[in-house]
């Protein structure tokens, strides 16, 4: 028969148990949400950027609408992933994700922004 001890132990410890579940949980969508703040904030930067390029024919060139908002968005989905319990762990696949996501984000706001204002 377990004594009152065992059942006190038991009790703590599926208590901890489920607060880091629930930690992990929290952890999994803090870091969504930042990866969906940085692809919202992409797209809009870059086609706004690519709209003053076209329509009001700023003088912005090439780097200005396409590669600098690239790298920002590179850094940002970097550090947005940072917090994951797995990414923090894997830094290669956190630098793939992050590659993988600039370039996806690039690739809508340029469709949108082409599909929209042309060449």
């Amino acid at each position: 028969m377990a004594s009152p001890d065992d059942i006190n132990v038991r009790h703590l410890m599926s208590n901890i148990a489920q607060s880091a579940g629930a930690q992990g949980t929290s952890n999994a969508l803090r870091s969504i949400l930042r990866v969906c703040g940085v692809f919202l904030l992409h797209v809009a930067i870059g086609f706004t950027l690519y709209r003053e390029s076209a329509v009001d024919h700023w003088a912005l060139g090439v780097f200005a609408v396409i590669y600098l908002p690239l790298f920002l968005a590179l850094f940002g989905y970097y550090f947005a992933l940072r917090s994951s319990g797995w990414f923090t762990r894997h830094v290669a696949a956190r630098i793939a994700v992050s590659f993988l996501g600039a370039f996806l984000s690039l690739w809508v706001y340029m469709v949108a922004a082409l599909n929209t204002y042309g060449s």
